[in-house]
């Protein structure tokens, strides 16, 4: 394999919403990567830090507006957002179909089990310091993925995988 060789340095992964870490297809290339985190969900932070060690987690939201936002944590964590539950998504989700050809599940999934206080950045103002470029981008946010995007700044991400 001559991937080594082309890589003088490891490819920035950043991934808002990280929820379970490395996605699996991603895995396989796990030591070319320089994996950023964010994840607002302290009990899956502490998580990712005990599986992780190799990735950089930040324990905040990243959001239209630095500051403190509600996290609505839900029944199934996956669906948890700083938004709440709500509107024509959950009629649509209810009833489909997931990539593995198993149903997605009822809309109970969704309920609220309890709100807590998170902190919010802007994804510019939360890698100062940290990463001078992002080479892969994921968004998993549940609803606030355009306005994530709108926070990129300067950074100008190779791909992008944004989940919509």
């Amino acid at each position: 394999m001559c991937l080594p060789i082309l890589l003088d340095e490891k490819i920035v992964y950043v991934d808002i919403g990280a929820r379970w870490g490395l996605p699996q297809s991603l895995k396989p290339f796990a030591n070319y990567l320089s994996p950023i985190f964010f994840e607002p969900d302290p009990e899956e932070c502490a998580r990712l830090n005990a599986q992780s060690p190799s990735a950089k987690i930040i324990d905040s939201a990243i959001g239209p507006n630095s500051g403190t936002m509600t996290l609505y944590l839900t029944q199934k964590r996956a669906c948890s957002s700083l938004l709440p539950p709500g509107g024509h998504m959950l009629g649509l989700l209810a009833g489909s179909i997931g990539a593995n050809g198993e149903p997605h599940g009822s809309v109970d999934r969704f309920g609220v089990e309890k709100t807590i206080p998170v902190n919010v950045k802007t994804l510019s103002d939360a890698l100062k310091g940290i990463a001078d470029q992002i080479d892969l981008l994921k968004v998993d946010v549940q609803g606030l993925e355009f306005e994530v995007l709108a926070t990129l700044g300067n950074y100008r991400p190779f791909a992008a995988i944004v989940e919509c």
